[in-house]
């Protein structure tokens, strides 16, 4: 039997199939260089100048050294997102952002090395074994921002949080809330809260079993602290969790959806999410085939709600199974992200309100309210929508 075809790389950026990477972590480093590219960070790329290596002490030209640096970051930039020598183009940037650390002290921040080292191990990754020094850079960052805080006695003390909150951000409904305790009792607790938060962080993300909780808890810290602080540690609220698809459950293969095909919002439904499955990562199959017998889905089941099947094991039906359809779906990352990037110049509270409202939506104490609103639309759609329009005889 001839050996399947193996699906060619596509330019459009929103794909992610077809390439020398696993999708999770081609996905994980488009979102990186997207947000890179929006915030402008070609023009922060350094000139030389207080080198951690003595070696770039001795460029005669500065300026073309950054010139060769910005060349090389659109460059690889473009290439990544046009899915083109995927692995070589997310080291390069990786590289010239690590290279501009090495070459300029000044340069040099925790989330900005973050970033370039998160790119450039996705692109040295050759097999799903190789995946582990990501893993481990990842859990590496937490327990050393963990390590310093411990290490540091106005950490400890809460000297550093109180400074932090009242001297620098003049955080009123803080204020307010530490007045009501003794001195530095608030500042201690919050202080001491950091640190615990970014050492389990790191021991989850150690621990394959702990990687869901790993997940949300990150997503809920750095949520968090830009909502707290009404800012987003420049790259920290959108690398981290881009990082964390190297920790994802990603499908293997296509992902059934079945679906009643004598229903007409559900057939629109259906057409409207095939419109932008650039993948072809969803297969639609009515209820009425018979496929639910494969899975051992009861007729009474499919006909109530929708069902999706991952990798032939994993069963969702009705509000869940919708947010397994979005999450699985890497445009729906491009648009979250686009979302933050759009409100980060903005007002803190429009970004707060953004954060709060994606993070709520996929939060699995949400599934309650929104399989309640499922249900009421599946109850009613066969007046909601058109004609039947089932396809099986």
């Amino acid at each position: 039997m001839a050996a399947p075809l193996k699906p060619r790389p596509s330019w459009n950026p929103l794909r992610l199939g077809g390439t020398a990477l696993p999708a999770p972590l081609l996905l994980a480093a488009k979102l990186i260089v997207v947000t890179l590219l929006a915030t402008g960070h070609a023009a922060t790329l350094p000139d030389p100048f207080l080198p951690f290596l003595a070696f770039f002490d001795r460029i005669g030209n500065p300026e073309l050294f950054r010139t060769v640096l910005q060349i090389a970051f659109f460059a690889g930039s473009a290439a990544l997102l046009a899915n083109r020598r995927v692995r070589l183009a997310s080291f390069v940037v990786g590289a010239v952002i690590l290279v501009g650390i090495a070459s300029s002290r000044i340069y040099w921040a925790n989330n900005t090395f973050f970033a370039g080292a998160v790119l450039a191990l996705i692109g040295l990754h050759v097999s799903d074994r190789s995946v582990w020094l990501l893993r481990v850079q990842v859990a590496l960052i937490y327990f050393g921002a963990g390590l310093n805080k411990v290490l540091d006695p106005d950490w400890l003390s809460g000297q550093f949080f109180e400074h932090w909150t009242v001297a620098n951000l003049q955080h009123d409904l803080y204020i307010r809330a530490a007045a009501l305790l003794p001195p530095m009792v608030l500042s201690k607790l919050m202080g001491w809260a950091t640190i615990a938060t970014e050492v389990s962080l790191s021991a989850g993300f150690a621990l394959p079993r702990l990687w869901p909780f790993a997940i949300w808890l990150g997503i809920g810290f750095h949520a968090a602290m830009t909502v707290f602080t009404g800012i987003t540690f420049v790259l920290f609220l959108y690398v981290a969790p881009a990082a964390y698809f190297a920790f994802a459950r990603w499908p293997r293969k296509r992902t059934e959806v079945i679906y009643d095909g004598d229903c007409g919002i559900c057939w629109k439904t259906k057409r409207w999410f095939e419109a932008f499955d650039f993948e072809g990562a969803f297969r639609w199959t009515p209820y009425q085939s018979g496929i639910g017998e494969r899975f051992g889905i009861s007729r009474a089941a499919l006909a109530a709600r929708l069902h999706v099947v991952v990798d032939g094991e994993r069963i969702a039906d009705g509000f869940r199974a919708f947010k397994l359809m979005l999450l699985f779906n890497p445009v729906t990352w491009f648009v979250l992200l686009a979302v933050l990037l759009g409100l980060h110049w903005g007002p803190g509270w429009a970004r707060s309100l953004a954060i709060v409202g994606m993070i709520g939506f996929f939060l699995p104490v949400f599934d309650r309210i929104g399989q309640a609103a499922y249900d009421l639309v599946a109850r009613n759609r066969h007046r909601l929508g058109s004609e039947p329009t089932c396809p099986v005889g």
